[in-house]
């Protein structure tokens, strides 16, 4: 519940005294858009300093799968309706923290033609996803990687 989250933002600042959640979900809305766009201009350098290791490794299979197959995939992020903290907790040194994002998006797959192979570039589909971010307290970097993610469809 709620009273979990709170806890955990409470142990978070407690360790590291920058830190607020407003702060942090509007950082969080702009990683997410900056994350979303980088894929799909299958741009890993981008993608690199924002992302945890295993999470960098899954994005870049996917990039490297989707120019094998030579499609291009057009995001259109047309509005974020909502930015939730699910769960907040610190573990050791490492605080984490789980954020859902709602988002009305277009997605299309287009192959090396231009034609549409997944997707409709007229439809706005609402998209639920649930990042989780973590960060080193004790690092002087204050960025917070997306340490992993889940697609509610």
């Amino acid at each position: 519940g709620s009273s979990s989250v709170d806890l955990g933002l409470t142990q978070i600042s407690t360790t590291d005294p920058e830190f607020n959640h407003r702060g942090f979900l509007h950082g969080a809305q702009a990683a997410f858009e900056m994350i979303v766009e980088a894929f799909a201009r299958s741009d890993s350098a981008a993608l690199r300093p924002l992302l945890a290791d295993d999470v960098y490794d899954q994005f870049v299979e996917a990039i490297r799968e989707r120019l094998a197959k030579k499609q291009n995939l057009e995001t259109t992020l047309v509005s974020v309706r909502g930015t939730d903290i699910l769960e907040a907790a610190l573990e050791g040194r490492t605080a984490k923290i789980t954020v859902k994002f709602v988002t009305e998006q277009i997605n299309v797959i287009r192959d090396a033609d231009g034609a549409i192979v997944a997707g409709d570039e007229t439809k706005v589909a609402p998209v639920t996803d649930i990042w989780m971010f973590s960060r080193n307290t004790r690092s002087r970097d204050p960025n917070w990687l997306l340490a992993e993610t889940r697609s509610l469809t």
